[in-house]
């Protein structure tokens, strides 16, 4: 099975169901945030603080690049899709999904999350970073799943019908 490449905007949700599908499928999980900070040793945070957004850019392409193509689930970092590879890489070696969350819905639920260095911006940063990677989700993926009113396991489960598995 190739495997299934979660994306979409911080706070969707795609670590969540990624775990979640992975105890449907018994296959490994990956969340490309999570792998890079135990390459460089330090959260996200610090190495923007460090190195800037366009190192940890370059590493996170890195990291997609070696994730394995078939039997696993991938949970990507919201913007993995800035770089053309791997827009490309999503869209041609995995299932994609993107599982599409509304503005409302990420404010909720990022409301007092500090972790994450581009949530961490005014309201209208984030509007506009919200809305600059809505296209480059959709060239990015397979499938839309609208995920502002289903719970995990639901989400989940949409993308299992989906993939016929």
């Amino acid at each position: 099975m190739k495997s299934i490449a979660l994306v979409g905007f911080m706070g969707s949700g795609k670590s969540s169901v990624g775990k979640k599908l992975t105890d449907y499928l018994n296959i490994p999980f990956y969340d490309t945030d999570e792998v890079v900070e135990n390459q460089l040793g330090m959260q996200i945070k610090d190495i923007f603080k460090r190195h800037g957004e366009d190192y940890f850019r370059e590493v996170e392409e890195e990291v997609l690049l070696s994730m394995p193509s078939d039997g696993a689930v991938i949970a990507t970092g919201g913007g993995i899709v800035e770089s053309p590879v791997n827009r490309e890489t999503l869209k041609n070696n995995f299932n994609s999904i993107w599982l599409q969350a509304s503005f409302p819905t990420i404010s909720k639920r990022l409301e007092a999350d500090a972790k994450r260095p581009l949530w961490n911006n005014n309201d209208q940063l984030k509007h506009e970073l919200f809305r600059s990677r809505q296209n480059l989700y959709q060239q990015s993926t397979v499938k839309i799943i609208k995920v502002d009113e289903l719970e995990i396991d639901e989400c989940a489960q949409e993308i299992l019908c989906y993939l016929n598995l």
